[in-house]
């Protein structure tokens, strides 16, 4: 009976290995295609349908919200989401698509150890600054869940663009208010269609 238990437990590690290490090339993987999504030559149009699809909206709307989240109507917050997920998606495809990679590496890809979900890709890219070649480390924060991975978060140097934003749309409410906070997001979508 000891022999058994002993071989299940040793196969369930197994097996819990197996599956850690499938999710983080996968992660891996997921990294690699939205780098490799954004610098296609593809429209910008077709950037913000893939980013769509490849961004945690729901995670980041409510993220960025902050403290906002709980003083908003449901009817708000669904406002907020329809605008905002618009918003970050043009944003993120507009910066994007300015930039031309001469290249990158997926350097390491490791588990957030607080939420089980999420991994981070560090992935080293090479861009032109000044008419030089420069190395940028950007961690890409992944999210898994019901078979699918998307992006919550990039880091840079310690610096998260989701604070970033949260600080920015936090600021922004207090000193407009909601309807105006709406209205600005509203006209740079607008401006993007």
């Amino acid at each position: 009976m000891k022999t058994y238990l002993k071989f299940i437990s040793i196969l369930f590690f197994f097996c819990f290995s197996c599956s850690t290490f499938a999710q983080s090339k996968d992660c891996e993987s997921f990294a690699k295609e939205v780098i490799d999504h954004m610098q296609k030559n593809t429209s910008l149009s077709q950037k913000k349908e893939f980013l769509l699809e490849a961004i945690d909206t729901k995670f980041i709307t409510k993220f960025v919200l902050g403290s906002n989240w709980r003083s908003l109507s449901p009817e708000q917050r669904k406002e907020f989401f329809d605008v905002y997920s618009k918003y970050v998606v043009y944003k993120y495809a507009m910066y994007l698509g300015q930039y031309k990679l001469v290249g990158y590496k997926i350097t390491s890809v490791t588990k957030d150890e607080k939420r089980p979900n999420v991994c981070n890709a560090l992935a080293v890219v090479t861009t032109k600054v000044n008419g030089q070649n420069t190395d940028i480390p950007l961690t890409g924060v992944v999210y898994f869940e019901n078979d699918k991975f998307t992006m919550q978060d990039i880091v840079f140097k310690n610096l998260s663009i989701l604070q970033i934003q949260q600080q920015e749309i936090s600021s922004l409410i207090k000193s407009e208010g909601y309807e105006k906070t709406i209205k600005i997001l509203k006209d740079f979508v607008d401006s993007q269609k």
